[in-house]
């Protein structure tokens, strides 16, 4: 009888750790998926507009030696208000961006002043 309850035990002694290895490796695949899904939300949540360019003012930074440039823009949605943004980026030496230009934006609902 001894000799059945070790073999009975040993048997399934693997069980414990397969299931232990199991749930954590379905906790990972679900928080990453979990993960998929809000950023994937946050992306869609991204109103584009056209904005007109009310002044450029250089920041003194260059990056590959292209002027970063802060841009004050006016946007002008499809629904709701104009407001007030504030872009930051690297502009090509040869870019034809002026005052009064018109350009797109994407921005988010929540935060307008999170330009792209």
């Amino acid at each position: 009888m001894e000799l059945l309850f070790t073999y009975t035990f040993l048997k399934t002694l693997w069980v414990a750790p397969v299931m232990l290895v199991s749930y954590f490796l379905l906790a990972y695949g679900v928080m990453t998926l979990l993960k998929f899904i809000a950023a994937r939300k946050k992306q869609s949540k991204l109103m584009e507009a056209e904005a007109i360019v009310l002044n450029l003012e250089s920041t003194g930074h260059f990056i590959n030696q292209q002027p970063e440039v802060k841009i004050h823009l006016q946007v002008q949605p499809d629904r709701g208000r104009n407001f007030i943004g504030e872009l930051v980026a690297v502009l090509p030496h040869e870019n034809h961006l002026t005052s009064g230009s018109r350009i797109r934006v994407k921005y988010s609902g929540h935060h307008v002043s999170g330009l792209i």
